[in-house]
């Protein structure tokens, strides 16, 4: 028999030996459910320059589906939060400081091959096309885009339909 033990600070009956989270392991239960039910799409937006990064942030956060967003400044950060947050899609500025997005995209599709990747630069040509093409990028966008832009090729990757001809 277990023995329960509470404390002034604590009104829930936590059983002994185990750690208390000062939360009914029935409301726990519920948060899981619900979260399990409610759970949205994960995107992880990597762009060093500050203004592009919020307005998308902001623009994917607000949008209908309440997607949940976090977002990295550089490849090395971007890295970090590939690993803890195992997002869906990663929006990926293709020149970055420390580790560029060529590197990031495909570290990205070597140990974590489901997470697809759309490459966004303001600096396109054929060439560095080609090269984020074949370092495995899902999707590519040269900036200036939209939000419309970005949620049609995050539609796309979605159903399955990788451009394969961008």
């Amino acid at each position: 028999m277990s023995k329960e033990k509470t404390s002034t600070a604590c009104p829930v009956k936590c059983t002994e030996g185990t750690i208390c989270t000062g939360v009914s392991p029935d409301l726990l239960v519920k948060d899981r459910e619900q979260t399990e039910k409610t759970e949205t799409l994960k995107i992880l937006v990597v762009e060093d320059d500050l203004t592009v990064l919020d307005v998308l942030a902001f623009g994917l956060r607000k949008h209908e589906n309440n997607y949940t967003v976090e977002t990295a400044t550089d490849g090395f950060e971007a890295g970090q939060i590939v690993e803890r947050f195992q997002p869906d899609i990663v929006v990926l500025d293709i020149f970055l400081p420390t580790i560029d997005g060529f590197k990031v995209c495909q570290t990205i599709k070597k140990n974590y091959p489901k997470i697809k990747v759309i490459a966004i630069t303001g600096y396109g040509s054929d060439e560095v096309k080609q090269k984020i093409i074949d370092a495995g990028a899902d999707e590519y966008l040269e900036k200036p885009f939209d939000l419309q832009d970005l949620e049609e090729a995050m539609s796309k990757l979605l159903i399955g339909n990788t451009a394969e001809t961008f």
